[in-house]
Formats: C-alpha cells, structure tokens, sequence
C-alpha cells in the first residue's frame, strides 16, 4: 500500500511540474543587466478569479547565490493586480536545469508589483 501512495505522489509531481524537457517557456522580457524572465504557457490554470503560473528567471550571473536561474509556481488575482510565489526552485544551471541547489522564501502575503517593473509586466502578460 505504502508503495502505491508514493508511486501515486510520484505520478503527479511528475505531470503537475513542468519538466524542462518538454516545457514551453515563452520569453516576456529581460532586466537592464540581462537576467531573462519566461512563462511555462502549456501548464497555465484559471480557477475562480485566480490563475496559476509557472515563471522561469535565467540569471547572467550566479551574484554570489550559487545558481543561475530558478522556477516559480506564482498565483495572480488579476482584479487586485497582486501575486503570491508558492514555490521556488533554485537551478545551478541556465533555463532550470542542472542540480538543485536550494529553494526560495514563498510568499506568505499578497505582493502588489512595482509599477512599471518586470514583475508587472509579467501579470498584464498573464492577465491578458
């Protein structure tokens, strides 16, 4: 029994976390030092006012950190214009790849994006 749960919480860790493998990142724009902001647009879920994203940044450098990019899953409630990040990823390599090497503070409150910023450019793309 024990061995059916686990292969059963394999199966949808699997088909819920978008694989670099067969992902579809879509690129929505880049900051001034070149740190590249993407969106997962196959695995985008809209329920009730709320809709659930995946967003990849690709850093150009580690900065110190130990990894070049990181995977979020991110709610938005497009009517407020305000976001949570429910999960990070941090990837030694570029585009999500390579080995994990730790996991970022999620948001415990809503988070109102600065104006004009990358982060709200990201919610008009995924709000319209």
């Amino acid at each position: 029994m024990r061995q059916i749960k686990l292969f059963i919480l394999f199966l949808i860790s699997v088909l819920t976390y978008p694989s670099n493998s067969y992902a579809k990142w879509q690129y929505v724009s880049k900051t001034i030092d070149g740190s590249k902001y993407y969106i997962e647009t196959n695995t985008i879920i809209k329920k009730n006012e709320l809709i659930y994203y995946w967003e990849l940044t690709d850093y150009v450098d580690e900065g110190g950190y130990g990894y070049l990019s990181d995977v979020t899953r991110v709610v938005v409630d497009c009517e407020l214009n305000r976001y949570k990040n429910l999960q990070i990823t941090n990837y030694k390599g570029a585009m999500g790849t390579g080995n994990v090497t730790g996991n970022g503070e999620v948001s415990k409150k809503w988070v109102y994006p600065v104006p004009n910023s990358i982060k709200e450019g990201v919610l008009v793309f995924i709000c319209n």
